[in-house]
């Protein structure tokens, strides 16, 4: 069974939704240990999102579940499967009985009050569902830190290095949500969704809905809250470098595979290459100051550098990640 697959079924069984064929399908996958670590991994997103407290149970309570799951498997008479394998019906009978179990490993190292970290390769996008509910999406060569108590605030903290795009959940007691950016500033707000790219060659916040206030490490944006709309630029030492109203879906829609260039200047798109893509660019200064209006597919850099030789009458070279870009 595909990793996909498997994760749908463990989503399926959390909710109480399999069947006793899709059960008995589970319990052979957690023969597997990086099924079990995935399962693990869901159960912890689980308390976090019902805020269910891990509960110990007894071993005999334990075995009766052992024992009612078997029934309703017709699995009663196969002792092998209980004597060899009966750490497999653990998490499954718990499920069914309708309780969430946090066992030792599990509370361990996937807790919901722990650190994680999230991480994305050259040209990947993923999505990521924090502990907290909030929803953050990952462009390619980014990476964030979640922190979900910091400071004196107990802030819900997030390190970005990279770009991403908050869908920022309210939580029953208020807790904000910060998103700092190393040398550049710190975002916060209680619920709301934005951009945010964070790069060697500067960084950028757009926001689509909501307000959040943003404090630079500069001294000439200190504290100002952003209205749906907009859009601010932060050089690398931390300065801004502009804010203006913008078409906010333009600038995030490479979380939908798709990315939207509108009077996009070619210096913008090189350093977008060499960032999110991993290529190693080498192009004539003259053209930085070129502008690109269109779309292209997010996962597939050659199709947008077919499009800028076109578009331009460029002679557009690729070597693995080596690309020469000239004039013709």
């Amino acid at each position: 069974m595909k990793q996909v697959q498997a994760i749908n079924l463990m989503r399926r069984f959390i909710d109480d939704q399999c069947t006793a064929e899709e059960v008995t399908k589970l319990i052979a996958l957690m023969a597997f240990e990086k099924h079990r670590e995935e399962y693990g991994r869901l159960i912890d997103e689980a308390i976090a999102g019902e805020k269910v407290e891990p509960v110990a149970i007894p071993d005999e309570v334990v075995r009766q579940r052992f024992r009612h799951l078997e029934e309703r498997l017709g699995l009663r008479d196969r002792r092998r499967w209980r004597e060899k394998a009966l750490w497999r019906y653990y998490l499954a009978a718990a499920a069914i009985a309708g309780i969430i179990l946090a066992v030792a490993w599990g509370a361990y190292h996937f807790s919901a009050f722990s650190a994680r970290h999230y991480a994305t390769g050259f040209g990947e996008i993923r999505k990521i569902d924090l502990p907290d509910g909030s929803v953050v999406t990952l462009n390619g060569n980014s990476t964030i830190d979640y922190l979900p108590m910091a400071g004196a605030e107990r802030a819900r903290t997030v390190e970005l290095r990279g770009e991403a795009f908050f869908r920022v959940r309210k939580t029953s007691d208020h807790r904000k949500f910060r998103v700092v950016m190393p040398g550049a500033g710190a975002i916060e707000v209680l619920g709301t969704e934005f951009t945010v790219r964070h790069r060697p060659n500067g960084s950028r916040v757009v926001l689509r809905s909501g307000s959040i206030r943003l404090t630079t490490a500069g001294e000439s944006l200190s504290g100002v809250v952003m209205k749906p709309g907009e859009l601010i630029d932060i050089t690398p030492g931390a300065s801004v470098a502009g804010r203006k109203k913008v078409d906010p879906s333009a600038y995030d829609q490479w979380t939908t595979g798709k990315l939207v260039f509108e009077n996009t200047p070619l210096r913008e798109i090189v350093n977008m290459l060499r960032d999110t893509y991993g290529l190693d660019v080498v192009i004539d200064p003259q053209l930085l100051d070129k502008r690109l209006s269109g779309t292209a597919p997010a996962r597939d850099p050659d199709t947008l550098l077919e499009a800028l030789s076109g578009s331009f009458g460029l002679r557009i070279d690729r070597k693995q990640n080596k690309v020469f870009i000239t004039a013709n």
